[in-house]
């Protein structure tokens, strides 16, 4: 599939990494906990157009919360890792000189108490040579009379959603309708394409597939829909009104796509979140049969495939809806451990490279776990 869509973050910091184990490690690891269900964001009002600064702007952390989000986008265009990191202290130099023709498109200030804001913003950049673009939250805070890009989501994930939107969004769940519209691609006229096929139209025209979804699944799909493109190696999650939430490199299966019990392979076909885990858990935390262990795996950033198959951050656990096909016996995904995951091997995210799990850069699994409760529906298609 050579479609691009561009996808819209909602409180997204920036990107991270995937993993997942699918048939191997997580066979044995049969330990359900009930997971915690968030509050599902809505994509939020049109972006007004702010001019990027030039590179040689003089910006201090002293200033406005406009002037130092300008800055920091600033900085990584100039890769200028030690003073984006005066802007945001946690944005790490490995991450810093990944990036290249960071542009900042348009900013907003949503909301600025004196000591912590949110700002809603356009932006692209590109990584191993891919452009992105991307529309979310970051939020500021302010330190010693300084004001800094924040990296911990935990106070979003401890209060939940709905509370923070409440709290520095004045109780504001708007749609990014139009912005949606500027970087959507244009709808093209397609043949029919149906859920029973498990094939995915090659020109990212996802429509006339979500529409049989939605009437296939009307039960599941109420609640959201993830559609992994395997051959794009990419997620697409779209909001309870229909709306483009977020669009996301993945890694599945090394082996391709089947629902047979020990092929390693990713199974294709309509799923639903069945339990989650990992609510408020850090970025990075190592879960063992979907347990919090309290430790944080090493995060890689080379493509290089170690010998562990950890899964971190948050765990969608899905569960088949075909009988036969991803449903029971020897197809089963629920019990074959088929998760959508975070991977401390995010340098492999955007190519195959699971055991059968759809892997996660980190940062992002956390952005798709907060706007996917149980039951949202999931469907994998190649």
């Amino acid at each position: 599939m050579n479609g691009t869509i561009n996808g819209l973050v909602m409180l997204a910091l920036w990107l991270s990494a995937s993993a997942c184990t699918g048939d191997s490690a997580e066979q044995q690891e049969n330990m359900p906990i009930p997971g915690l269900a968030e509050q599902a964001a809505q994509s939020s009002a049109s972006v007004q157009d702010t001019a990027p600064p030039p590179a040689s702007i003089t910006v201090t952390a002293e200033s406005d919360p406009e002037a130092v989000v300008k800055g920091f986008y600033a900085a990584l265009e100039e890769r200028d890792c030690q003073q984006a990191q005066t802007f945001r202290p946690a944005y790490t130099a490995a991450r810093c000189q990944g990036v290249s023709k960071t542009t900042l498109n348009s900013l907003r200030i949503e909301s600025n108490d004196g000591d912590k804001a949110v700002a809603y913003l356009n932006f692209s950049y590109a990584r191993d040579g891919k452009t992105q673009d991307f529309v979310g939250y970051l939020w500021l805070k302010k330190n010693a009379g300084r004001w800094e890009i924040q990296e911990d989501f935990a106070p979003v994930d401890q209060m939940g959603l709905e509370k923070f939107t409440a709290t520095y969004l004045g109780g504001k769940q708007p749609t990014a309708e139009a912005t949606l519209a500027a970087t959507a691609q244009p709808a093209t006229a397609t043949a029919p394409v149906t859920a029973n096929s498990d094939i995915i139209d090659d020109r990212g025209d996802y429509q006339q597939l979500l529409t049989d979804l939605r009437k296939r699944f009307a039960q599941y799909a109420g609640k959201g829909i993830i559609l992994v493109d395997i051959s794009q190696q990419k997620l697409f999650q779209y909001g309870q009104g229909g709306e483009l939430l977020g669009t996301y490199r993945v890694s599945t299966a090394t082996k391709g796509a089947g629902s047979n019990s020990g092929s390693d392979q990713t199974p294709l076909g309509a799923h639903r979140v069945s339990d989650r885990f990992g609510d408020g858990a850090k970025l990075g935390t190592i879960f063992t049969g979907r347990q919090n262990t309290g430790k944080l795996a090493e995060i890689i950033t080379d493509p290089v495939d170690v010998p562990e198959d950890l899964v971190t951050t948050r765990i969608l656990w899905l569960d088949g809806l075909e009988p036969g096909k991803n449903k029971g016996g020897k197809v089963d995904s629920h019990s074959r451990y088929i998760y959508i995951h975070g991977t401390p091997e995010e340098g492999l995210i955007g190519k195959p490279a699971s055991h059968g799990c759809i892997r996660m850069f980190n940062q992002d699994v956390i952005n798709v776990f907060r706007q996917a409760p149980e039951n949202t529906l999931v469907y994998i298609g190649e």
